[in-house]
């Protein structure tokens, strides 16, 4: 394979395609490789707040982006779990927490039947994993010691949508990925095709299509 073809932009073509360009940056630079995104003019990216899982981590690492910079550009937060509030009754205290942190040793014995047996009133989560007091407390699951991207309770982003698209975009683009705006006038319904009739061309590599910005 010599070409890759991403049609659509936004946080998930970029990302894919700053993914792809800073794994075979050395065939790029041979001139052997080649990354190309296609992205319509006329669409615009949605600027709303985003959530994304701890594997984020890794992807933005491997790309070589810098916590710190990732942070500055996109508005970004650390999420630590989603809480469910008001799930039985109409109460302020009524709600738990579904953290990133996962119980430890939770593999080799199953909690539950020991946290039924307490019959306390404590949520299982705050029984068997410290993620949601963190929360409460407004603490952050690592410290300012803490090594870029590593953490001491697990962690995911909430960020700013519109941001993260032109920052990954930029990525991609110094990592020298390659970027159309045009409208694709022939639809492949997902399928991976050896070409495509943009406005004014016709574009041929390894398809990889997303069907939402």
């Amino acid at each position: 394979m010599q070409s890759v073809v991403i049609v659509g932009g936004g946080t998930a073509g970029w990302l894919t395609a700053g993914v792809i360009a800073a794994r075979h940056q050395a065939r790029i630079q041979a001139g052997l490789f080649s990354v190309t995104l296609v992205e319509s003019p006329n669409v615009p990216i949605i600027g709303v707040g985003e959530g994304t899982w701890p594997t984020m981590r890794a992807t933005l690492e491997k790309m070589g982006v810098t916590e710190t910079e990732f942070f500055r550009h996109c508005d970004a937060a650390f999420k630590q779990g989603a809480r469910f509030a008001k799930w039985t009754h109409d109460s302020p205290e009524d709600g738990y927490y579904h953290p990133l942190m996962l119980p430890q040793g939770f593999t080799q014995i199953n909690l539950a039947p020991h946290w039924l047996g307490t019959r306390s009133d404590r949520s299982f989560s705050d029984y068997v994993c410290p993620q949601g007091p963190l929360c409460d407390q407004g603490l952050a699951p690592k410290m300012i010691t803490t090594p870029e991207y590593q953490a001491v309770a697990n962690y995911a982003y909430h960020l700013d949508a519109g941001k993260f698209g032109t920052f990954l975009r930029d990525l991609a683009q110094a990592e020298d990925a390659g970027a159309i705006e045009a409208m694709v006038s022939k639809d492949f319904g997902g399928a991976a095709l050896s070409s495509a009739t943009l406005d004014a061309a016709t574009l041929e590599g390894r398809f990889v299509r997303w069907l939402a910005k």
